[in-house]
């Protein structure tokens, strides 16, 4: 991989808290998403931002990492899908529909795997890898590629947030949010910003600043519009919320940080380490919170203000945890080799 950039993994970790955000139960929900839904599309642009130009190997070593994360991630929720359904006695739906045709070719085309909805990321992610990694033997033009990443994030729009205002109806939300129109061009976006130096970006940081808040508010306008007019499609991904992720990303880009010590430093490190764990990991917390909130009155009264904190707290330590175990077992199994 590319040498690692604080200010961009510094990113990852806060989109993994907005990603949380957008799956928490809380009051205000609704106006922290207008931004918060930039999360996901940023999360492409980083990947695509060190994946691509890098070695063969690294590649390589990335594609194999995913395609394990999301092999042993789905085999987890496989388990804890199944043992919900035995607590609740529906294993024959369990079985019917977690291996249907239906559900083999979602999974397989359109990345929505069976187990966790949230898991259609890395299936999405595999796939983008894949590609660019064929895709790197071919010097691709800009010329092509910019129009190319125009035509998909466009395929998104279509079949997503604006399908009623084109063509009078929605669409399943698989057929946007998979590795071909939203993964793919939010992807080669990131590799489009890698060769671009930071000092060689003239928007001040103010004026990013400001841009976020313009597109954050131009998110509402287009949604509460779209609704008004009863032409809403079913993704919640609008016009302004490329727009938005572009102008985050490249606010983290502009400010490129080295330093090892800080802040963003501090926060770089927790992206790289727990970022992904945080993500596969945070829809068991947020489970575990559902039920104990339907049953238990001061936990409910919590986390209608707090729940992403407590989510986004909890998820971490776990991360921590994790890779501690993890480093102390490899630690010693490799004394024991040697």
């Amino acid at each position: 991989m590319s040498k690692r950039i604080n200010s961009i993994d510094a990113l990852r970790i806060i989109a993994a808290f907005f990603i949380i955000c957008i799956h928490a139960s809380y009051f205000g929900k609704e106006y922290v998403c207008y931004f918060a839904k930039c999360a996901v599309p940023v999360f492409f642009m980083i990947s695509g931002y060190f994946f691509i130009g890098s070695k063969k190997e690294s590649q390589l070593r990335s594609i194999k990492k995913i395609f394990i994360l999301l092999v042993l991630t789905n085999i987890l929720f496989i388990f804890f899908k199944y043992g919900f359904s035995v607590f609740k006695h529906t294993t024959d739906e369990f079985f019917t529909k977690s291996f249907s045709l239906d559900a083999l070719f979602n999974f397989f085309v359109l990345n929505e795997s069976p187990f966790g909805l949230h898991l259609w990321f890395l299936s999405a992610l595999l796939y983008c890898m894949i590609i660019a990694f064929f895709l790197s033997k071919i010097k691709i033009n800009k010329k092509i590629l910019i129009p190319v990443i125009c035509l998909l994030l466009l395929g998104d729009l279509c079949l997503g947030k604006y399908s009623v205002v084109l063509f009078g109806r929605t669409f399943s939300p698989l057929y946007a949010r998979n590795f071909l129109f939203l993964g793919l061009p939010n992807f080669y976006i990131g590799s489009l910003f890698k060769e671009v130096s930071p000092d060689r970006i003239k928007i001040g940081n103010p004026a990013l600043v400001g841009l976020i808040a313009l597109f954050t508010a131009t998110t509402a306008a287009e949604k509460y519009i779209l609704a008004a007019l009863d032409m809403s499609g079913v993704r919640e991904h609008y016009i302004s919320t490329t727009l938005l992720s572009l102008a985050v990303f490249a606010l983290a880009v502009k400010n490129a940080d080295y330093d090892k010590k800080g802040v963003v430093s501090f926060l770089a490190n927790w992206g790289r380490k727990y970022s992904l764990f945080i993500y596969v990991f945070h829809i068991l917390v947020y489970f575990v919170l559902k039920v104990m909130r339907s049953s238990i009155g001061i936990v409910n009264t919590i986390c209608n203000y707090t729940e992403p904190f407590i989510i986004f707290a909890i998820s971490l330590l776990a991360a921590v945890i994790y890779y501690k175990l993890k480093d102390l077992v490899i630690g010693k199994f490799s004394k024991k080799v040697n």
